[in-house]
């Protein structure tokens, strides 16, 4: 397979990972990255041996793909300038800021004989790879995903800066479109909303809980999924998953004669739930992001997630964010 030239735009807190994978994978050329931010964007082009760009106008030569990592303001001029000249676009999360650009990029991609990728990493996450494969039909999902404030999304609130991977991860498990939003969020520090929770109501009947925070004293990245047959755990910064079976000789509560046990958590553990760790590759999500876009940009594929799946999570997230608005809470009103 010959190498894809490409280039990274935006090399703040996440961009500057994505440069640092291309410029190793036998498959890519990194030929150039590009930032508003002359002294950021040269010191990464050295770190790389490739070369430093002010503005994708600026660009010449032949480009196969491009990584869009600039602020959300930014992505649809960004990644229809890219697509227009027939560089496959793989654009962060959020694909855009609303649902207008979102529609008026997806447009643009389907003028253009290029590809439209959105970078919803957590789908690549060693941890969600695992465990779809035992997943069925599942009822109810929790999320929780926090952080302390880190001064950077600053033109986007949590919902579309956190809560989104987690929009995305129930919209992709469960197959299902939504049926219900009712959500909640509070600005502490900043203009946009902080701290939010949304209760979301599929239309397959499973419910989904998500919380994310930007004002947390810790960093967290917990998905939990209830099916039938199974529960699943899945801590997302760490890569682990178990999956909690009900054993074969499994006996319900009420039938156990309590005065007969003489640790009741230990029983819990040893003949109601069995926790099974789940094996995995221990792979960055990042590389394995990468790594799909490079092979559906070079074989034709179809992008593992489009612009329509950008799509359908920025639309629960404005919902949410407009629901969010309407209750004139926090510090932002």
């Amino acid at each position: 397979m010959k190498k894809l030239n490409c280039i990274v735009v935006g090399v703040g807190h996440l961009g500057r990972h994505h440069a640092r994978i291309l410029a190793s994978m036998p498959n890519a050329n990194l030929v150039a990255v590009v930032d508003t931010d002359p002294e950021r964007g040269e010191e990464v082009a050295r770190r790389h041996g490739t070369r430093y760009v002010p503005d994708v106008s600026a660009l010449n030569g032949s480009i196969d793909a491009a990584v869009i990592s600039a602020p959300t303001s930014q992505h649809l001029r960004l990644s229809r300038y890219l697509l227009e000249r027939g560089v496959s676009v793989m654009v962060e999360k959020p694909m855009t800021a609303t649902l207008e650009e979102a529609d008026d990029l997806i447009r643009a991609a389907g003028k253009s004989n290029a590809q439209l990728h959105v970078g919803h990493v957590e789908r690549f996450n060693p941890a969600v790879l695992a465990i779809k494969k035992h997943l069925t039909s599942p009822r109810y999902i929790e999320c929780d995903r926090i952080a302390p404030f880190g001064f950077r999304c600053m033109d986007v609130g949590v919902v579309l800066d956190m809560m989104i991977h987690d929009l995305d991860l129930v919209l992709h498990l469960t197959r299902s479109e939504i049926a219900r939003i009712d959500a909640i969020g509070v600005a502490v520090i900043s203009r946009h909303e902080d701290v939010a929770n949304a209760r979301i109501l599929l239309k397959n009947g499973c419910v989904a809980n998500l919380t994310a925070s930007r004002v947390a004293s810790k960093r967290e990245r917990k998905l939990r999924i209830f099916q039938a047959d199974a529960y699943f755990s899945l801590d997302l910064e760490a890569r682990d998953a178990k999956i909690y079976r009900r054993p074969a000789d499994f006996v319900p509560p009420e039938e156990i004669d309590l005065s007969r046990v003489e640790d009741p958590r230990t029983l819990v553990a040893e003949k109601m739930l069995i926790a099974e760790q789940v094996e995995m590759d221990d792979q960055e999500p990042l590389k394995n992001e990468l790594e799909v876009f490079l092979n559906c940009v070079a074989t034709g594929c179809t992008p593992e997630v489009g612009g329509d799946d950008g799509r359908r999570a920025i639309a629960a997230a404005v919902e949410i964010v407009r629901q969010i608005q309407q209750q004139r809470w926090g510090a932002a009103q």
